[in-house]
């Protein structure tokens, strides 16, 4: 598309459809902010329209990744992530203290890599499936 830091036909038409956009269709505060793209012109931006796009991929992928992890696949992954990790294995104790049993939760999700739960008790029950957790 941008031919070599030229813009092609293709840069212009993508440019002429982004230019379309609202701050509704990129869930922001602001209309979208765009350098205009004219065939065969140079491509240039602006330091906002970069920091613009970041965010709306950063909004993307946490959108994604927030619906992936209601899969079987996900929930597969995180299984075997957690039967082969043995710092994970070895804090099958919950304790009773609900306070304390979160962090427990917290500390296995730490060790797989994962961020803590927002509902531990997702994570206690497919852990007390498995067989990789028992009660204190």
């Amino acid at each position: 598309m941008h031919s070599g830091g030229l813009a092609s036909d293709r840069a212009e038409a993508a440019w002429l459809e982004a230019s379309r956009l609202t701050k509704a269709d990129i869930g922001g505060k602001s209309d979208p902010i765009l350098t205009k793209v004219v065939e065969g012109d140079p491509i240039t931006y602006r330091i906002e329209e970069a920091i613009q796009l970041a965010d709306v991929i950063i909004r993307l992928v946490h959108t994604i990744d927030s619906e992936l992890m209601y899969t079987s696949y996900a929930e597969n992954h995180f299984m075997e992530l957690w039967k082969g990790t043995p710092g994970a294995v070895r804090l099958r104790a919950l304790p009773g203290d609900p306070r304390k049993r979160k962090l427990r939760v917290d500390q296995i999700c730490k060790a797989l890599g994962f961020l803590a739960p927002n509902d531990p008790e997702a994570v206690i029950k497919l852990g007390k499936n498995a067989g990789l957790l028992d009660f204190a």
